[in-house]
């Protein structure tokens, strides 16, 4: 029988999305209705007249606080997961038995599987995401123990004043933990994939070349 390590009822599982994705975010949705996330999941949209930290920021410390949640799955807008996704995420067994577990990734790609410098096998990668941060620096579905993530958000804050762009919900938290001894973890095979028929706000689709193949298994179910 498989071990599960997350109760499903004390993980929040949430969409992030904003304004500028209202037209292309029904793929993500209609994937996950048709997945074991179906019904256990909320949309959480930042305004038009909201800063992208300060809604990233005051939506992962209310989670924390809530009292409600142990961990904390945020995806994006742009993705197709596994089918048995909450499964997959809560029989995993790195997050629980690494020491210096951090952060999980959800989606990997080759380049990262190929990269001689992770250590491990299978499940057991634990490269600091920073040295990926050219190349593949998505992070299609992120995985975060609320204990863990609390007492740095505020940091987390200062690094994405810091950092330009829309990648810094993913590099930033990971820059924190990474400071402070701990490591991003990816999941072996991808649970999440990047969507990359779904135009982005500015009407643009993402070349393959941008992320490489991803090892995405849609019916994957761990054992």
């Amino acid at each position: 029988m498989t071990t599960q390590y997350i109760d499903p009822a004390r993980m929040c599982v949430w969409v992030h999305t904003w304004w500028k994705r209202d037209g292309v975010r029904d793929a993500t949705l209609r994937s996950l209705d048709a997945s074991d996330a179906a019904g256990r999941y909320e949309v959480c949209r930042q305004g038009e007249d909201q800063c992208k930290v300060h809604f990233f920021i005051s939506t992962i410390q209310e989670m924390c606080s809530s009292g409600k949640y142990d961990w904390i799955l945020r995806l994006e807008d742009d993705t197709i997961v596994n089918k048995h996704l909450i499964h997959n995420v809560c029989t995993w067994p790195v997050p629980h038995v690494e020491p210096k577990f951090g952060m999980g990734f959800l989606s990997v790609t080759d380049p990262v599987l190929k990269d001689s410098a992770h250590v491990g096998v299978g499940e057991k990668l634990k490269t600091p995401w920073r040295k990926y941060e050219k190349g593949v620096h998505f992070g299609g579905g992120i995985l975060w123990e609320a204990l863990t993530l609390a007492p740095r958000i505020n940091r987390i804050k200062g690094c994405m004043c810091r950092t330009p762009g829309h990648l810094s919900c993913a590099v930033c938290p990971s820059t924190i933990f990474f400071q402070d001894g701990l490591r991003s973890y990816w999941h072996v095979p991808s649970l999440v994939r990047i969507d990359l028929k779904i135009p982005r706000h500015d009407g643009k689709v993402v070349g393959e070349n941008i992320y490489g193949s991803q090892p995405f298994d849609a019916k994957f179910r761990r054992a």
